[in-house]
């Protein structure tokens, strides 16, 4: 199990309360990936590794499910948000 340190708003790191549920799997994967634990809606980001936005969207409590089918095989960030909290989550797409 990994700990997740986030920072806030105001710079101050801390362990993150709000996506410490948050799962992604399979990962790695060669398709769609399910984003699960969440409590709230969040904005989410899937970033290359050089830092581009590929898709945006929002993630609904409980369960959403992101297709990277389409992308090809390499690494992918993950970027949670809400009003309070952000995440990233690496990605391996086979």
């Amino acid at each position: 199990s990994f700990l997740n340190l986030t920072t806030n708003p105001f710079g101050f790191i801390g362990l993150e309360e709000h996506f410490s549920a948050v799962s992604i799997s399979p990962n790695p994967t060669n398709g769609i990936i399910s984003v699960s634990g969440l409590n709230k809606e969040v904005d989410a980001f899937l970033i290359n590794s050089i830092g581009q936005t590929l898709w945006s969207g929002q993630l609904s409590e409980g369960h959403s499910e992101i297709d990277l089918s389409t992308f090809p095989q390499g690494v992918y960030y993950l970027h949670l948000s809400n009003e309070k909290d952000q995440l990233t989550k690496k990605i391996l797409k086979l």
